[in-house]
């Protein structure tokens, strides 16, 4: 505490104060940059269904030449009111949501994947409600197009030589 005497520019500076003010600096960038995770979770709430009732990514699934527009997926109960799909990044950081769907399809601009590079890994699932609530997800089925990783991160055995 400062006395009457000490000067008001004396910062108390011991290794639990540097402590505390860190913590509160990283809570507080947390909270700022975080914020979206924040939000995301909120709308998204976990979910839980048995694996029988979960909806099942058909189309794209894998390595494909052409940029995919149609998804389809068999919906994972008769009460499915609406269906929406989501496509991720393969950081797993959604890019782009579908309005509610009815249905097991859907059609999807080319212009949706104007920031996804081709051979770029990217991931999709499918979210439902049924009577109201939301569903637990699919599986998150990966896809790519265009070009074919780089070859130095695919590796063939004729590749890899053996030294001796």
């Amino acid at each position: 505490m400062a006395s009457p005497e000490s000067p008001v520019d004396e910062v108390p500076s011991g290794p639990a104060y540097r402590f505390w003010g860190a913590l509160l600096i990283v809570g507080a960038l947390l909270l700022f940059l975080g914020g979206g995770a924040v939000e995301n979770f909120r709308s998204d709430p976990p979910v839980f269904a048995d694996d029988e009732s979960l909806p099942l990514p058909i189309v794209p699934d894998g390595m494909s030449d052409e940029l995919p527009t149609l998804f389809r997926w068999t919906p994972g109960s008769d009460e499915t009111e609406f269906s929406q799909v989501v496509l991720h990044r393969s950081t797993f950081e959604p890019f782009w949501r579908s309005r509610p769907v009815r249905g097991d399809r859907l059609e999807i601009s080319p212009s949706v994947f104007d920031d996804i590079r081709p051979g770029e890994l990217s991931f999709w699932r499918v979210r439902e409600v049924a009577r109201g609530k939301p569903r637990a997800g699919s599986a998150f089925t990966a896809f790519s197009w265009g070009a074919s990783p780089p070859v130095a991160e695919t590796a063939s055995p004729e590749s890899v030589t053996e030294e001796r």
